[in-house]
């Protein structure tokens, strides 16, 4: 049962500092990667919405209205 117990506390503490040393130098050699990726799904989530509108305009032209629109002169 010696094998189910916690590993030494020195052990412990030393991977956690590896894990914090190689977890902050990835950080800073992938932030601008990060950055640049954030600004273009940026970019790409504020297109997006334009797109869609654009993409329904031009297809609901095209397409006949199943309800049909009132007349220019009505007073519904």
């Amino acid at each position: 049962m010696d094998y189910l117990s916690l590993p030494p506390l020195h052990l412990c503490f030393f991977i956690s500092i590896l894990f914090f040393v190689l977890g902050f130098s990835w950080y800073l050699n992938y932030e601008s990667v990060l950055e640049d990726f954030m600004n273009q799904l940026k970019f790409f989530l504020m297109l997006a919405p334009i797109v869609l509108l654009l993409l329904l305009h031009c297809f609901s032209g095209s397409v006949p209205s199943l309800i049909p629109e009132p007349e220019k002169d009505s007073l519904h």
